[in-house]
């Protein structure tokens, strides 16, 4: 009783592993025909190497990048690092008068303008890393998901 309970579960288990591979690999090819032809149509409209040579990198770091989003491995930790958002203090002493509270606004908006910025600079900053790393460990985390039991 207690084996076939385990066997059903280590079943769907299996099942639920080999649907997410599936996904993603389904997921990632869409994501990389989209990516091709967004370049390949920059290239006939201003045909350059660069913008074929953009094609094929770009679509196949976005392939491994979004495969590997669906399975959830290291490469989802990795961008989910740097998907923090930066905060300032905003306990700012100010000078109860028209010009103090002028400046405590002006403080406050530039601090949240810049923390913004840089928001955006470390999510972008990590959205590089991980499609450029995603294309080394996309072999080994393909292997890991296949064989995974």
């Amino acid at each position: 009783m207690q084996n076939d309970i385990l066997q059903a579960t280590e079943t769907k288990y299996v099942s639920q592993t080999r649907k997410e591979l599936k996904n993603g690999l389904m997921w990632g090819g869409i994501i990389c025909a989209i990516c091709m032809a967004i370049f390949f149509t920059a290239y006939f409209l201003k045909p350059s190497s660069e913008s074929l040579i953009g094609a094929v990198v770009l679509s196949v770091c976005s392939f491994t990048f979004s495969s590997q989003m669906f399975w959830m491995g290291h490469i989802t930790d990795i961008f989910f690092f740097f998907c923090r958002s930066f905060t300032w203090p905003f306990g700012f002493i100010f000078e109860l008068s028209i010009d103090g509270i002028l400046w405590l606004l002006t403080v406050k908006l530039a601090l949240w303008i810049l923390s913004g910025i840089l928001s955006i600079a470390f999510f972008l900053l990590g959205l590089a890393f991980c499609l450029f790393y995603s294309v080394f460990s996309f072999p080994f985390t393909l292997v890991a998901k296949i064989n995974e039991k």
